[in-house]
This record gives structure tokens, sequence and C-alpha cells, in this order.
């Protein structure tokens, strides 16, 4: 065998230890301008649970767990609500399997519902999955307590994972410790998240003013009262989805309302009623489960549009918490991930396939349903903000929005993009495939940033925007459907159809 040359070596080597460094660089650059980027991020306004515990030593919250494993499950509700307190043992897979603390309280009402026996996975809609296991599973590898802080414009949640003995040396479950809210605090002084709701993420409570601009009507939904049944002449469409179809300053300011104002314009006529039936953190599955809360209006048309709710929590988190290990141990690299953070999702057949299951099936039968009760409907691509165009400190607010709230800390913008743009896809797809209307939102124009509050909610401008596009879209076929309900125009045989 030929022997390779020392020379040949020692460029071998070389070029090797000089790849390294470069790599070693790399990492360090991304890890010290990705610090100075969270250091410098503006800060989200959110209203904070009363009772902070960020005052609370590692050592304070580690003798306390240590003294409270060993109480009657008695003594450890009456020690935690003496605190103000919830304090709940999980397991390193995200399994709640206690809860203790005053059981009249607000956030232990809400836990007790939502987590009560279930791993933190199976609740990943409405709580960040990935970024609590994460700090679970650290606080339990280095037996170190750790301080959280997290949640959504309704509500910051914070509080400690404390590691605590049971059966072995090695601790194999955290008491988490959190503040609670008593319910006896006046209406006044609670977030809007604990006035509002009949069933957390799912019903809002009837004729309730939730806050200035924002009152819900007898059927509990973001509106003015509606009659029913239908008057005749009437042309009636339901907006149905999350957040991003509920929000607004005010009801009137809400994309369901300005698109009503079109629309009576363009018509001539006030007997078109737009409602606004968005529930904020639903998801298609919920929708589907609501559907004849929706049709109880005996809508003409019914206006679907939603999808980070799905995308974001569970599928995301799925995709990325449950990567290969090569994946995983790739993410390690902060360099790589966030410069190459496609890398870390599924391939594109498998994300297909997986939105499909989850998202799409639960449309199809919405769309069987109103079909049944003799209402069109019509599906919206899900708009997003135009990465191309976004000022770097618009990026950062859009990359720190994904990880602190949406996906946790394995997310990021881009991936959030391919996941609505697979979605948006598969959208426009079976809308061809059913013969539903298919109104093209996001690729109606680029989104700037500055439309956006976050990486799905609107400002006011981007609210008409939306309202706007989706007019542009209807407007003919509904003044059609309008002529003929007024007779004006000769009937068709059955109900005016808006489908093209």
């Amino acid at each position: 065998m030929r022997a390779i040359p020392v020379r040949q070596l020692y460029v071998l080597g070389a070029v090797l230890l000089w790849a390294v460094v470069l790599a070693l660089g790399l990492e360090v650059h991304a890890r010290f301008f990705s610090i100075q980027a969270q250091l410098h991020a503006p800060t989200e306004q959110t209203a904070q649970a009363p009772g902070s515990l960020s005052g609370l030593s590692s050592e304070d919250v580690q003798s306390y767990a240590d003294t409270f494993c060993l109480l009657s499950d008695t003594d450890k509700d009456a020690s935690a609500a003496g605190r103000g307190w919830i304090c709940s043992i999980v397991d390193g897979n995200g399994i709640f399997s206690e809860l203790h603390g005053d059981r009249q309280g607000l956030v232990f009402t809400l836990l007790n519902n939502e987590l009560s026996g279930k791993s933190i996975t199976e609740v990943a809609n409405e709580l960040m999955a990935s970024q609590i296991l994460t700090e679970i599973r650290y606080a339990l590898r280095f037996s170190r307590p750790t301080y959280y802080s997290h949640g959504g414009p309704d509500l910051q949640m914070h509080g400690w994972y404390v590691p605590v003995h049971c059966k072995t040396r090695r601790p194999e479950s955290c008491l988490l410790i959190q503040a609670e809210m008593p319910s006896t605090l006046p209406d006044d002084k609670k977030p809007s998240f604990f006035t509002r709701w009949e069933v957390p993420f799912f019903k809002l409570k009837r004729d309730t003013a939730v806050s200035d601009g924002f009152h819900t009507n007898r059927y509990g939904f973001r509106d003015d009262d509606v009659v029913v049944p239908k008057p005749p002449g009437v042309f009636r469409i339901v907006c149905v989805g999350g957040s991003t179809t509920e929000e607004g300053r005010t009801n009137e300011t809400t994309y369901p309302k300005y698109l009503q104002r079109r629309l009576r314009e363009y018509c001539g006529t006030d007997a078109i009623e737009v409602l606004n039936c968005g529930i904020s953190a639903i998801g298609s599955q919920k929708e589907l489960l609501r559907i004849e809360d929706y049709l109880t209006f005996q809508p003409d048309l019914l206006i679907e549009y939603n999808g980070v709710n799905d995308l974001s929590r569970p599928l995301l988190v799925r995709w990325l918490f449950h990567a290969p290990l090569w994946q995983r141990l790739l993410r390690e690299s902060r360099f790589v991930k966030e410069h190459f953070p496609l890398l870390f999702l599924p391939s594109a057949e498998q994300m297909a396939q997986d939105t499909e299951d989850a998202i799409i099936a639960n449309l199809k039968a919405i769309r069987m349903a109103a079909k049944q009760r003799g209402a069109d409907v019509a599906f919206c691509s899900f708009a997003y903000p135009a990465a191309s165009t976004a000022t770097t400190e618009e990026r950062v607010r859009l990359e720190n929005n994904v990880k602190n709230v949406w996906v946790g800390p394995n997310g990021s913008f881009r991936a959030y993009l391919a996941a609505v743009q697979v979605y948006n896809a598969l959208v426009k797809g079976m809308c061809a495939e059913t013969g539903a209307r298919y109104i093209a939102v996001a690729e109606s124009q680029q989104w700037p940033a500055a439309r956006f509050n976050d990486i799905c909610h609107m400002t006011d401008e981007g609210i008409q925007q939306k309202a706007n596009v989706i007019f542009e879209q209807l407007k003919d076929s509904v003044k059609r459907a309008v002529v003929s309900k007024e007779g004006i125009a000769a009937p068709r045989a059955g109900r005016a159809n808006l489908v093209p």
C-alpha cells in the first residue's frame, strides 16, 4: 500500500484544524448574537398573576419541596393554599400526578380541568409543551431548581420546577410551584383570561363585557345579538376561527365587521350580516365540535380563517420534539439551529400527511356538515409576515415570539413559515377537490411584518387589509346571491349558491 506523504498529512491536519476553529468561531458568534438579540428584543406586555415567586432563592424552594413531599395530601393542600401557591407533581415525561392548593382558586380550577392525569403533550394546544418539558428535564438532569416565566397576551405564568426525590436517590419528578389567583379577586383585578371563559379555549361567557370594546352576545360570541330564525331576505355570513378571527380593538374593528361594512356598501343594502364567531385558541377539531353552534345562525356562507393554533401546537411541537437523534444532537449547535432551521423538520411528504390528518380532515367534515344544512363554505389561506421585507428588529421579534409563545425553544420563524405554506397548499387542494370556495388571503400580497403584532395577529391596518382581501374575492358572488334573495333577478331553483 502506498504511504501518504507526510506533507499531505500536515496539510490535511491543518485543514481539519482550521475547519474546527471556523466551526467554533461560527458557533460562538451565533451564541453571542443570539444573547444580544434576546437582551435587546422588545418585551411583550402581559398581565402577571399576583404573588411573585421570583424573589425566592433556589435553596428556599428546594427546602420547601423536600418538606412538602413528606406531608399528607390534606396538609399539602393547606401548605400550598396558605402561601398562595399551586403545587403539582410532574415527571420527566410531563405527566401530572398531583395538584395541590386552593381548590376554589382560578388557576387551580383551570389546571385541574386541563391537566389532571394527563401529559403536557396531550394539551399542547393550550400550553407550551416543548418549553415546559425542556425546563422539567433540565431541572431533573442537573438536580437544580429552575425558574420559568412564559405565557400569552392574557396571562403571564411564572414559578419553579424543583427536583424531588421519591423512591430513588436521583430525582425522577419535579414539584411545580406557581402563584395562585384567588377566586375572591374582584373581576376588575383579574386578567381578562379568567373572566371571559365559560369553558376555557372553547366557549366564551354569554352577555359579558370582557373589557372595553370586547363584549359577547347571548350566544357567547364576540358580536351583537343575532336574530334566530334568520329574517327573510337577510344574507348571513358566519366567520369562524381562532383569535385571528376574534381579534380587534373593539367589536366593531374586527375583520368580520369591516367585511360587513364593505359588503353592505357594495351591494347597497343592510340585509347583509357578517357574524364574528371566532374563539381565541380554538383549532379545527374544536371548530368541528362547535359546528352546530355556528349553523344555528342559518348562514348562507361560512368563512373559516385559522391555522396557527393547529400548526404551532401540536404539529410543530410534535415534529421538533420527536425529531430523530441526529437532529436533536445537531440542534445543540446554535449556529446550525439559527441558520438551517428546516433541517429539523420532517420530510415535506410527512408534513403534508400529518397536516392532512390533523387539520384538513376536520375542515372536510366542517364543509360536509355545513353543506347538509344548506350553507356554503369558504376556506382561507393563512396570512403570515413576509420575512424578505422584515427589518432586523422585526425578524428578532418574530423569532422570539415563535420561541417564547407559540412553539418553544426549538422553534423558528422559518420552520413556522414552512408549516403555514404546507397548510395553505393543502387547503387550496381540498377546495378544488370538494368544490368549496378558496379565498387566497396569503397569496394576495406580501404581508409586511409591520402589519402584525406577532407571527399571526394583526394591527388594525392589517385587520382592515385582510377584510378587504376577502371582500374583493367575495363581493360579486355575494351581490348575485343578495339580488336573488331580494327577488330582483329571476330566482334559481333552490338556494343561491356561492360556489362558482
